[in-house]
């Protein structure tokens, strides 16, 4: 990890696509308590889940929170509130877990 404060973004849409092997931990989880503030994970269900509901998600340091939200209203109209809901239903169900097996099948004989 970095000695200067940089700030480490770690784009990881691909994440639960891994063929072999144990899934391996974000960044974030390496980093000491010190070095966490200067990292900022994000993640989809776009790139497994739902390809058109186009959801993201991201874990960021406290104090970049609400600067990123703005940053995000301005780059695009609205999340639609219906995927939002539809995928929240979805993940809590647990379903996903079930169904990981199957996507990773099904891209790794596109591959």
């Amino acid at each position: 990890m970095t000695r200067e404060e940089i700030l480490l973004v770690e784009d990881d849409p691909y994440s639960e696509l891994r063929f072999s092997g144990e899934a391996l931990p974000p960044i974030a989880a390496l980093a000491d308590e010190s070095q966490r503030p200067w990292v900022l994970y994000m993640s989809t269900l776009s790139k497994f889940v739902a390809p058109g509901f186009r959801l993201g998600w991201m874990i960021a340091p406290e104090g970049l929170v609400q600067p990123l939200t703005i940053v995000k209203q301005a780059a695009d109209l609205h999340t639609s509130t219906l995927n939002q809901h539809i995928a929240a239903a979805y993940l809590e169900t647990g379903r996903l877990e079930a169904a990981l097996p199957r996507i990773r099948a099904a891209y790794g004989v596109k591959g």
